[in-house]
């Protein structure tokens, strides 16, 4: 995924300072991120939760949608909690 290696490769660029990532666009970008911190145990992430929805203007659908196959992270994952 280009996004998780564009994060990555910006946090090589820090690797002395504490790096903190907070995903603030959509889905797919929040799961890079954690895909990128699950690669990287230096990356930190930061979730903002907000006070108030927007509900009534929060989204519109379109007419696609993206599937991201991630069966070696959720396989590693769940290796990782039954141990």
């Amino acid at each position: 995924m280009e996004c998780k290696s564009a994060i990555l490769e910006q946090a090589k660029k820090y690797n002395d300072y504490n790096v903190i990532v907070s995903p603030m666009n959509n889905k797919i970008s929040t799961v890079s991120c954690a895909l990128a911190a699950y690669d990287n145990e230096n990356i930190q992430l930061a979730v903002a939760i907000p006070m108030v929805y927007n509900s009534e203007m929060y989204s519109t659908p379109g007419d696609y949608c993206y599937l991201i196959e991630i069966p070696e992270f959720l396989k590693v994952s769940s290796e990782s909690y039954s141990s």
